[in-house]
């Protein structure tokens, strides 16, 4: 593969343990088996398998750059969206790109899905992504893309340790 270009699967369990070492940069307290508890059930049997609810991983050199675990979920509205979080991004030389084709990804398991659009629930330290896609009336996108800051302690719970972070490169 070359180096410019990534890679969109979904987690299967050939790449549970080295996404693995992306989960623990979020989140430093994360045990293997507590992220395996998390991933297992997740992964798909085939990497082109993208189901609800899920794990998208993006590859570069066959090395997971970045993730995000998603389902779907409800508007007030009662339309249905694809809800990412658990979103991690780790690249030094490409993180635009890696940023790029996660996000493609998820626009094509809601199109795929029929969901109305895409929520991102991005930790506040992430001003970079959401600026690259935050689209909420679908100018640019083909799918509305609604980003939501949110702090992180409430992407975590006691059965759910993954917290949602952008790992800033030096």
């Amino acid at each position: 593969m070359n180096a410019k270009h990534a890679n969109t699967q979904a987690l299967t369990h050939d790449y549970v343990d080295q996404a693995y070492t992306l989960a623990r940069e979020a989140n430093h307290a994360l045990t293997l088996e507590e992220w395996r508890r998390f991933a297992i059930p997740l992964a798909a049997a085939q990497p082109t398998q993208m189901r609800a609810p899920g794990v998208i991983l993006i590859l570069r050199n066959d090395l997971v750059r970045g993730m995000a675990a998603f389902c779907w979920t409800h508007a007030p509205d009662g339309s249905r969206l694809l809800s990412a979080r658990k979103i991690v991004i780790m690249d030094r030389a490409r993180k635009e790109l890696v940023a790029q084709e996660l996000l493609a990804g998820l626009i094509e398991v809601a199109l795929r899905d029929n969901c109305a659009r895409v929520r991102a629930e991005l930790p506040r330290s992430s001003t970079w992504l959401e600026n690259r896609w935050s689209d909420p009336e679908g100018n640019i996108f083909r799918l509305p893309v609604e980003c939501v800051r949110i702090l992180p302690d409430e992407s975590t719970s006691s059965d759910d340790k993954v917290v949602t972070l952008h790992v800033p490169m030096p």
